[in-house]
């Protein structure tokens, strides 16, 4: 992608490398989320679940949430509350329903999110030459998805898992900011 930045998109503030999301029967223990990364210059990578190996004593699977909550346990096709719901069989982190669904809402929001970056920084869906590409193209969209959008939607998913309870106020993009008023 020609998207170009001053600097590289980054997170709100430091998140814990995994945190836990429930247990599952199919992958035989606990499950966790990856922290998010800015990758090759042009996409968060977000949605990596790993699963955590008791015998190894380290992380030894990797999926992507968007692959796991899409499917029931019979394999079909599924909304991901019930996707979500089935891999987490033996329990997960969730207060109750309202935060499993404001989770799926915002993690669902993001990988939207990046699929509608991708298409406005390369003009279209890249299977061939889009004839309207130069009208498709956006590069200030994507900027404002990859640098404001996401990064604030991770930041409240990780509010809903418990793991940030302070808030920015509004008018600051970072801590730092919040640090320095």
């Amino acid at each position: 992608m020609s998207v170009e930045y001053e600097k590289a998109p980054r997170l709100l503030r430091e998140y814990p490398k995994f945190v836990k999301l429930g247990t599952s029967t199919e992958f035989d223990g606990d499950v966790f989320i990856e922290r998010p990364s800015w990758e090759c210059g042009w996409y968060w990578g977000f949605g990596y679940l790993e699963r955590w190996n008791h015998r190894k004593g380290d992380i030894d699977f990797h999926t992507h949430i968007n692959s796991q909550f899409s499917k029931n346990k019979d394999g079909r096709d599924c909304n991901w509350y019930e996707g979500m719901k089935d891999m987490f069989d033996q329990g997960d982190v969730f207060v109750d329903d309202h935060d499993r669904w404001k989770f799926l809402e915002i993690v669902k929001t993001i990988y939207n999110l990046k699929m509608t970056a991708e298409v406005l920084g390369r003009g279209g869906s890249h299977y061939g030459n889009n004839p309207l590409s130069d009208a498709i193209k956006n590069h200030d969209e994507v900027r404002r998805i990859n640098e404001d959008l996401i990064p604030k939607l991770i930041d409240e998913m990780y509010k809903v898992l418990y793991v940030v309870t302070d808030v920015i106020p509004d008018g600051c993009s970072s801590l730092e900011e919040k640090t320095e008023l």
